[in-house]
C-alpha cells in the first residue's frame, strides 16, 4: 500500500515582492505600502521563508498525519 498523502500550500498575500511591486505601480514607497497592508493585517506581514518552510514541512515526515488539507501562508490577510 502507497503512503500518499495530498495537502496544498497556498503563498497569498502580501510577501515583501508584492509590496515592492506595488510600491512602483502606485508610485508610492516601499514604507508607506508596507504600513498600507500592516495597517489590516491582524499578525505580521509574510516572509518568503515562511512560505518555504511551510512546503519544507508538508513534504518531511512530520507531515504524515497531515492529508487534504489547506496551508495558507499570508500573515492573516485573508481573514480581512
Amino acid at each position: 500500500m502507497y503512503r500518499v498523502t495530498v495537502s496544498l500550500q497556498a503563498p497569498k498575500g502580501p510577501v515583501f515582492r508584492v509590496i515592492s511591486r506595488r510600491a512602483e505601480a502606485t508610485g508610492k514607497t516601499f514604507e508607506e505600502m508596507k504600513k498600507f497592508y500592516m495597517d489590516q493585517i491582524p499578525s505580521t506581514l509574510c516572509h518568503p521563508y515562511e512560505v518555504a518552510k511551510a512546503a519544507l514541512f508538508l513534504v518531511s515526515d512530520d507531515s504524515s498525519g497531515v492529508t487534504a488539507q489547506h496551508f495558507c501562508v499570508s500573515g492573516g490577510i485573508e481573514v480581512l
